[in-house]
């Protein structure tokens, strides 16, 4: 049979007071490889596309951790087309997604997306997935973006703002105690 512990107030062995019933517990220590907060979602609300040459942002999203050593896992997810014919006349679409650290300024993951297709063809709703362990490079607020560079022809990543479209490009992150 299973046992219920009732208490409004715990006191540890130096006599500090916690009490239960204020609904938070503060000065917890969580051993490593935990999930210490809710994850963090955020979902790209509009289309980006690129035709020429440049790096567009898709979305992003922040999360606070407490120490370097503490780890962000990082979700991200891109739907992506490539459009043959566009920018500058080739036919040869291509481009980069990568998931990018703007705290720190550096990328994490790069990935190349190509086809060769005839003028005006695309290829439609490529999903691309990147799950990736970060390293904070600061205490406080870190920041990762989904973004698209152009290569050739024309690259796009889908938004939550085309009518019906039920898959948005999106990323979420996981703190993970270090």
């Amino acid at each position: 049979m299973p046992s219920i512990i009732q208490a409004d107030q715990l006191k540890s062995a130096n006599g500090v007071t916690t009490y239960l019933n204020s609904g938070t517990l503060s000065n917890l220590t969580f051993p490593s490889g935990h999930f210490v907060k809710s994850p963090v979602t955020a979902f790209q609300t509009a289309q980006v596309s690129r035709t020429t040459a440049g790096t567009s942002n898709c979305v992003n999203a922040s999360i606070t951790v407490d120490s370097t050593s503490d780890k962000i896992l990082v979700y991200a997810s891109a739907e992506i087309q490539l459009y043959g014919g566009g920018g500058g006349g080739t036919t040869a679409a291509y481009g980069y997604v990568t998931l990018h650290d703007s705290t720190a300024g550096v990328d994490l993951v790069r990935l190349q997306p190509s086809e060769d297709l005839s003028a005006n063809s695309h290829v439609t709703e490529n999903q691309w997935t990147i799950m990736h362990l970060a390293t904070p490079s600061q205490t406080g607020t870190n920041t990762y973006y989904i973004q698209i560079t152009y290569g050739g022809g024309r690259i796009l990543s889908r938004g939550n703002d085309e009518g019906g479209f039920t898959k948005p490009s999106e990323i979420t992150l996981f703190y993970i105690k270090g």
